[in-house]
Protein backbone atom coordinates (compact mmCIF):
# COMPACT_ATOMS: atom_id res chain seq x y z
CA UNK A 1 0.00 0.00 0.00
CA UNK A 2 1.35 3.64 -0.81
CA UNK A 3 1.00 6.01 1.80
CA UNK A 4 2.59 8.75 0.06
CA UNK A 5 0.89 12.21 -0.77
CA UNK A 6 2.38 15.30 -2.50
CA UNK A 7 3.08 18.64 -0.32
CA UNK A 8 0.58 21.33 -0.87
CA UNK A 9 1.19 24.71 -2.05
CA UNK A 10 0.52 26.25 1.54
CA UNK A 11 3.55 23.51 2.72
CA UNK A 12 5.64 24.34 0.98
CA UNK A 13 5.48 28.66 1.00
CA UNK A 14 5.97 28.14 5.03
CA UNK A 15 9.33 25.68 4.56
CA UNK A 16 9.79 27.97 1.41
CA UNK A 17 9.97 30.55 4.31
CA UNK A 18 11.56 29.84 7.05
CA UNK A 19 14.43 29.00 4.98
CA UNK A 20 15.13 31.91 3.68
CA UNK A 21 14.14 34.01 7.07
CA UNK A 22 16.31 31.22 9.79
CA UNK A 23 19.00 33.91 10.05
CA UNK A 24 16.70 36.47 10.96
CA UNK A 25 14.15 34.31 13.45
CA UNK A 26 17.25 33.39 15.41
CA UNK A 27 18.18 36.98 15.80
CA UNK A 28 15.05 37.77 16.99
CA UNK A 29 14.56 34.97 19.64
CA UNK A 30 17.96 35.71 21.44
CA UNK A 31 16.88 39.25 21.44
CA UNK A 32 13.96 38.05 23.52
CA UNK A 33 15.73 36.14 25.78
CA UNK A 34 18.44 39.63 26.12
CA UNK A 35 15.05 41.08 27.12
CA UNK A 36 13.39 38.91 29.40
CA UNK A 37 17.14 38.39 31.70
CA UNK A 38 17.12 42.52 31.54
CA UNK A 39 13.35 42.58 32.61
CA UNK A 40 14.01 39.74 35.28
CA UNK A 41 17.34 41.85 36.75
CA UNK A 42 15.31 44.95 36.70
CA UNK A 43 12.48 43.59 39.20
CA UNK A 44 14.61 42.61 41.53
CA UNK A 45 16.80 45.41 41.33
CA UNK A 46 13.71 47.63 42.20
CA UNK A 47 12.64 45.02 45.12
CA UNK A 48 16.18 45.35 46.47
CA UNK A 49 15.97 48.72 47.15
CA UNK A 50 12.65 48.78 48.41
CA UNK A 51 14.09 46.26 51.02
CA UNK A 52 16.68 48.45 52.06
CA UNK A 53 15.00 51.39 52.11
CA UNK A 54 12.52 49.97 54.40
CA UNK A 55 12.42 50.29 58.21
CA UNK A 56 12.60 46.50 58.83
CA UNK A 57 16.04 46.58 57.71
CA UNK A 58 17.00 48.91 59.96
CA UNK A 59 15.81 46.86 62.77
CA UNK A 60 16.89 43.94 61.37
CA UNK A 61 20.61 45.70 61.37
CA UNK A 62 20.35 46.38 64.82
CA UNK A 63 19.30 43.00 65.86
CA UNK A 64 22.61 41.52 64.42
CA UNK A 65 24.61 44.03 66.02
CA UNK A 66 22.88 43.72 69.57
CA UNK A 67 23.77 39.67 68.60
CA UNK A 68 26.87 39.85 67.80
CA UNK A 69 27.94 41.79 71.36
CA UNK A 70 31.28 40.39 71.35
CA UNK A 71 32.39 42.83 74.12
CA UNK A 72 30.38 40.48 76.00
CA UNK A 73 31.16 37.10 74.91
CA UNK A 74 34.93 38.33 75.44
CA UNK A 75 34.35 39.25 78.90
CA UNK A 76 32.12 36.45 79.94
CA UNK A 77 35.32 34.13 78.43
CA UNK A 78 38.06 35.79 80.14
CA UNK A 79 39.31 34.61 83.44
CA UNK A 80 38.43 35.83 87.17
CA UNK A 81 40.55 37.91 89.19
CA UNK A 82 43.12 35.88 91.63
CA UNK A 83 41.11 35.31 95.11
CA UNK A 84 43.39 36.37 98.05
CA UNK A 85 42.45 35.86 101.74
CA UNK A 86 43.72 36.21 105.15
CA UNK A 87 46.76 38.70 104.64
CA UNK A 88 47.87 39.42 108.00
CA UNK A 89 51.18 39.44 109.66
CA UNK A 90 52.71 36.63 111.53
CA UNK A 91 55.43 37.79 114.62
CA UNK A 92 58.67 35.98 114.60
CA UNK A 93 60.10 37.65 117.84
CA UNK A 94 62.76 40.66 117.69
CA UNK A 95 60.10 42.80 116.26
CA UNK A 96 60.45 40.99 112.69
CA UNK A 97 57.31 39.73 111.19
CA UNK A 98 56.22 37.46 108.37
CA UNK A 99 53.82 39.07 105.48
CA UNK A 100 51.37 36.12 104.34
CA UNK A 101 48.34 35.84 101.85
CA UNK A 102 46.68 33.18 100.75
CA UNK A 103 45.88 33.06 97.29
CA UNK A 104 43.47 30.77 94.95
CA UNK A 105 43.10 30.77 91.47
CA UNK A 106 39.07 29.52 90.64
CA UNK A 107 39.83 29.54 86.55
CA UNK A 108 40.18 25.66 85.66
CA UNK A 109 41.08 27.01 81.94
CA UNK A 110 43.47 30.25 82.28
CA UNK A 111 47.17 30.16 84.04
CA UNK A 112 48.78 33.54 85.92
CA UNK A 113 51.85 33.29 83.89
CA UNK A 114 53.00 36.27 86.02
CA UNK A 115 51.59 39.31 88.13
CA UNK A 116 52.40 41.43 90.09
CA UNK A 117 51.50 42.18 93.54
CA UNK A 118 52.92 44.28 96.88
CA UNK A 119 52.26 43.84 100.76
CA UNK A 120 50.73 47.50 102.05
CA UNK A 121 51.43 47.66 105.92
CA UNK A 122 49.71 50.60 107.90
CA UNK A 123 49.86 52.27 104.34
CA UNK A 124 53.24 52.02 103.55
CA UNK A 125 53.48 50.14 100.50
CA UNK A 126 56.49 47.70 100.50
CA UNK A 127 58.33 46.99 97.27
CA UNK A 128 56.40 45.27 94.11
CA UNK A 129 57.22 41.54 93.74
CA UNK A 130 56.41 39.06 91.00
CA UNK A 131 54.35 35.73 91.14
CA UNK A 132 52.34 33.09 89.07
CA UNK A 133 49.33 31.29 89.26
CA UNK A 134 48.57 27.64 88.10
CA UNK A 135 45.49 27.04 86.91
CA UNK A 136 42.81 24.76 88.71
CA UNK A 137 42.68 21.86 86.45
CA UNK A 138 40.88 19.33 89.40
CA UNK A 139 37.60 21.20 89.82
CA UNK A 140 37.53 19.05 93.23
CA UNK A 141 41.12 21.06 94.14
CA UNK A 142 41.62 24.40 93.58
CA UNK A 143 45.38 25.91 93.27
CA UNK A 144 46.20 27.50 96.27
CA UNK A 145 48.96 28.79 97.95
CA UNK A 146 50.54 31.68 100.01
CA UNK A 147 52.83 34.88 99.13
CA UNK A 148 55.11 35.40 102.15
CA UNK A 149 57.68 38.21 102.88
CA UNK A 150 59.64 37.09 105.87
CA UNK A 151 61.62 39.39 108.12
CA UNK A 152 59.68 42.58 107.92
CA UNK A 153 60.41 44.63 110.75
CA UNK A 154 58.89 47.03 112.67
CA UNK A 155 59.22 48.69 116.10
CA UNK A 156 54.91 47.80 116.79
CA UNK A 157 52.93 45.38 115.63
CA UNK A 158 51.22 46.06 112.24
CA UNK A 159 47.43 46.73 112.62
CA UNK A 160 46.30 47.28 108.72
CA UNK A 161 47.96 44.52 106.06
CA UNK A 162 46.43 44.15 102.76
CA UNK A 163 47.77 42.94 99.40
CA UNK A 164 47.81 44.69 96.18
CA UNK A 165 47.66 42.12 93.17
CA UNK A 166 47.50 44.14 89.37
CA UNK A 167 49.74 43.38 85.90
CA UNK A 168 47.92 39.98 85.30
CA UNK A 169 49.29 38.18 82.24
CA UNK A 170 47.09 35.34 81.53
CA UNK A 171 47.51 32.21 79.52
CA UNK A 172 44.53 30.08 78.51
CA UNK A 173 45.41 26.38 79.65
CA UNK A 174 45.61 24.02 77.00
CA UNK A 175 46.97 20.38 75.78
CA UNK A 176 50.66 22.13 75.13
CA UNK A 177 50.68 22.94 79.01
CA UNK A 178 52.42 20.62 81.28
CA UNK A 179 50.49 19.77 84.29
CA UNK A 180 52.69 19.10 87.62
CA UNK A 181 50.63 16.59 89.92
CA UNK A 182 51.92 15.94 93.68
CA UNK A 183 51.40 13.41 96.15
CA UNK A 184 51.88 14.85 99.84
CA UNK A 185 51.23 12.17 102.41
CA UNK A 186 52.27 11.54 105.89
CA UNK A 187 52.52 15.40 107.14
CA UNK A 188 53.48 15.30 110.75
CA UNK A 189 54.12 18.40 113.09
CA UNK A 190 56.94 17.61 116.47
CA UNK A 191 56.31 20.75 118.94
CA UNK A 192 59.43 22.01 120.61
CA UNK A 193 60.79 19.45 123.23
CA UNK A 194 63.85 18.22 124.89
CA UNK A 195 66.28 15.57 124.13
CA UNK A 196 69.12 14.19 125.80
CA UNK A 197 72.03 13.06 123.95
CA UNK A 198 74.82 11.79 124.65
CA UNK A 199 74.39 12.79 128.22
CA UNK A 200 73.41 16.24 127.95
CA UNK A 201 69.99 18.02 127.37
CA UNK A 202 69.19 19.30 123.96
CA UNK A 203 66.28 21.48 122.95
CA UNK A 204 64.86 20.28 119.10
CA UNK A 205 63.07 23.07 117.71
CA UNK A 206 59.59 22.68 116.63
CA UNK A 207 59.73 21.08 112.92
CA UNK A 208 57.83 19.28 110.22
CA UNK A 209 58.23 16.52 107.94
CA UNK A 210 56.18 14.98 105.22
CA UNK A 211 56.94 12.80 101.92
CA UNK A 212 56.10 13.86 98.83
CA UNK A 213 56.09 12.60 95.29
CA UNK A 214 56.54 14.04 92.05
CA UNK A 215 53.74 12.18 90.00
CA UNK A 216 54.42 13.93 86.97
CA UNK A 217 56.49 12.79 84.16
CA UNK A 218 58.76 15.71 83.95
CA UNK A 219 62.03 15.79 85.59
CA UNK A 220 62.33 19.14 87.70
CA UNK A 221 65.62 21.09 88.76
CA UNK A 222 63.56 22.29 91.74
CA UNK A 223 60.69 22.45 93.66
CA UNK A 224 59.13 24.59 96.23
CA UNK A 225 57.17 23.81 99.09
CA UNK A 226 55.27 26.29 101.43
CA UNK A 227 53.87 25.12 104.80
CA UNK A 228 51.42 26.11 107.12
CA UNK A 229 50.48 25.46 110.54
CA UNK A 230 47.13 26.43 111.89
CA UNK A 231 45.77 26.39 115.51
CA UNK A 232 42.29 25.87 114.76
CA UNK A 233 41.11 28.45 112.23
CA UNK A 234 43.74 30.56 112.97
CA UNK A 235 47.28 30.56 111.27
CA UNK A 236 50.81 30.43 113.67
CA UNK A 237 53.27 29.49 111.44
CA UNK A 238 54.86 29.27 107.93
CA UNK A 239 57.47 28.11 105.95
CA UNK A 240 59.10 27.36 102.63
CA UNK A 241 61.82 24.68 101.81
CA UNK A 242 63.41 24.32 98.27
CA UNK A 243 64.14 21.08 96.98
CA UNK A 244 66.31 20.23 94.46
CA UNK A 245 66.35 17.58 91.59
CA UNK A 246 62.89 16.27 91.69
CA UNK A 247 62.98 13.79 88.73
CA UNK A 248 60.00 11.94 87.79
CA UNK A 249 57.87 10.09 90.10
CA UNK A 250 60.48 10.19 92.57
CA UNK A 251 58.98 10.48 96.16
CA UNK A 252 61.27 12.04 98.70
CA UNK A 253 60.72 12.68 102.42
CA UNK A 254 61.22 16.43 103.41
CA UNK A 255 62.03 18.42 106.47
CA UNK A 256 61.22 22.47 107.91
CA UNK A 257 62.24 23.44 111.01
CA UNK A 258 61.40 26.97 113.28
CA UNK A 259 63.73 28.33 114.94
CA UNK A 260 60.83 30.88 116.75
CA UNK A 261 58.25 29.41 119.26
CA UNK A 262 54.82 28.46 117.87
CA UNK A 263 51.86 28.34 119.88
CA UNK A 264 49.91 24.74 119.84
CA UNK A 265 49.23 23.70 115.91
CA UNK A 266 46.07 21.52 114.91
CA UNK A 267 46.97 21.16 111.48
CA UNK A 268 49.44 21.32 108.90
CA UNK A 269 49.19 22.39 105.36
CA UNK A 270 52.02 21.58 102.62
CA UNK A 271 51.69 23.48 99.71
CA UNK A 272 53.79 22.19 96.62
CA UNK A 273 54.62 25.52 94.33
CA UNK A 274 56.22 24.81 90.63
CA UNK A 275 55.39 27.05 87.80
CA UNK A 276 54.27 24.74 84.64
CA UNK A 277 55.05 27.82 82.09
CA UNK A 278 58.95 27.97 83.29
CA UNK A 279 59.95 25.27 81.08
CA UNK A 280 63.73 26.59 81.88
CA UNK A 281 63.36 24.42 85.48
CA UNK A 282 61.91 20.80 83.06
CA UNK A 283 65.69 19.13 82.67
CA UNK A 284 64.14 17.74 79.63
CA UNK A 285 60.67 18.19 77.37
CA UNK A 286 59.34 15.42 75.11
CA UNK A 287 58.07 18.72 73.22
CA UNK A 288 58.91 21.75 72.81
CA UNK A 289 56.15 24.20 73.93
CA UNK A 290 54.48 25.90 71.40
CA UNK A 291 54.47 30.09 71.42
CA UNK A 292 52.09 31.93 73.23
CA UNK A 293 49.78 34.15 70.87
CA UNK A 294 46.74 36.31 71.06
CA UNK A 295 44.60 32.99 70.99
CA UNK A 296 45.93 31.64 74.35
CA UNK A 297 47.50 34.66 76.08
CA UNK A 298 45.76 37.88 77.64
Amino acid sequence: MNDYKPLTTKELERGYFFLTHKGALRKMLFGAGIFVVVIVYIILLINAIGFVQKAGWQHMAMGIGQGSNWAARHAQGAPMPILTKNVQALSLGDRRYALVAFIENPNEDWAARSFKYRFVVDGQALPEEEAFMNPSVNPLKKEERMLIKFGYESSRPPSDVRLDVDAFQWRRYENDSPVINWDVLDIRYYAASRESLNGNDVIVDPHVDWWAQNLSLYDLWEAKFQIALFNGDRLVGVNEILSKDFISLQKKELEVIWLNDLSRVTTTKVYPVVNWLDYDNFKALEYQPRGGGSRVEL
